[in-house]
């Protein structure tokens, strides 16, 4: 048993996580509400955290009607800071569980960013960062969807939820900076939707 965190420590652990999740999400208005309701709801003593809700619960919480909360579960799933884990036929009434993950980290926990070896991961955060930093809105269009692969000195191979992201990011000019981003000559986007 010493191995294993006591609860108070993963809870602390968890909310650290969950401030991180928050800091990295570009959501705003709506979709921030939904957020910060989902992370007051959240199991502290689970790890990775996760919430079990229904629409009707965040609806209560934020005050929000139901096409925005609609529009914020969907815009927060498309950044990839929640993610359905269970009961994500959804429907009314019926409770989703979500785990959550910081944006552009690759990780669902700490405990799992922890073992990884994490040089993709570090270098897709780093640029992301830097592509926030140029253009913020540009970045949640484009950049915050795709997930980093592998990266080399050489060339970086992401991947993109749909081909029109992939295509778009490959073939115009939201290319040159994401290759000086990274750091790399050449970028590979594919997409996950074949």
């Amino acid at each position: 048993m010493s191995g294993l965190p006591d609860k108070r420590e993963l809870a602390r652990r968890n909310r650290a996580f969950l401030k991180q999740v928050t800091a990295a999400s570009l959501a705003r208005h709506a979709s921030r509400l939904v957020l910060n309701a989902m992370i007051s709801r959240a199991d502290m003593y689970s790890d990775p955290p996760i919430v079990t809700l229904t629409k009707t619960d965040l609806i209560v919480d934020t005050c929000l009607c139901l096409k925005s909360v609609k529009s914020a579960l969907t815009n927060l799933r498309r950044e990839g800071v929640i993610i359905p884990t269970q009961g994500l036929e959804g429907g009314r009434n019926r409770a989703v569980t979500y785990r959550f993950r910081v944006v552009g980290e690759g990780g669902a926990s700490p405990a799992q960013d922890a073992g990884q070896g994490g040089q993709t991961e570090a270098r897709w955060a780093t640029a992301l960062t830097t592509l926030r930093a140029e253009n913020r809105d540009r970045a949640a269009a484009w950049y915050v969807p795709l997930r980093a692969v592998q990266i080399t000195d050489a060339e970086a191979h992401l991947e993109a939820p749909t081909r029109f992201l992939a295509s778009r990011v490959s073939e115009t000019a939201l290319n040159e900076p994401l290759r000086a981003a990274l750091g790399v000559r050449r970028v590979t986007i594919t997409s996950t939707d074949s």
